[in-house]
């Protein structure tokens, strides 16, 4: 089936638990089938950390903590299995299955996609990437399972 690419951006990009900053669906080959797989690129909000250190209730720990996060930069952790599953369960009721993305790739970092001078995302290099790990430059590479109702790695 053809799949307009414009939509499925659009429904990733209205998912708000997890908030999707930013997405690119594209299609990638697959080798031995025909067409190609959808694929989409998301940037993620960052989630709020669970902090079970602080027994006593005081929060003095956290702000410790929090202020030692601050000062050294760093990635944000890859989605938590429950986010991944929010989306694909957005993209079920938003979406025909056909049109599900095959591949997620959860950019890491917080920095803006690639956009070109009229500000249309840049896919090529997304496309050339394809879904082998070895492209994915520490960007988190996930197998849509339906079984699972989920994205896994």
């Amino acid at each position: 089936e053809n799949v307009a690419t414009t939509e499925v951006a659009s429904v990733l990009h209205d998912c708000k638990a997890p908030t999707v900053l930013e997405g690119i669906v594209y299609g990638v080959s697959v080798p031995h089938y025909d067409g190609r797989a959808g694929m989409a690129c998301i940037r993620l909000e960052e989630e709020d950390e669970e902090d079970d250190d602080d027994i006593d209730g005081d929060g003095d720990r956290h702000r410790q903590q929090s202020q030692e996060r601050s000062r050294t930069p760093r990635s944000p952790p890859p989605p938590s299995s429950s986010s991944l599953r929010r989306l694909y369960l957005h993209c079920t009721r938003h979406l025909p299955p056909y049109a599900i993305p095959v591949f997620l790739r959860v950019r890491k970092g917080q920095g803006a996609m690639d956009v070109t001078s009229t500000f249309k995302h840049r896919k090529m290099g997304l496309q050339r990437d394809g879904f082998d790990p070895k492209n994915m430059s520490g960007d988190a590479l996930l197998l849509r399972c339906d079984k699972s109702r989920s994205w896994l790695p």
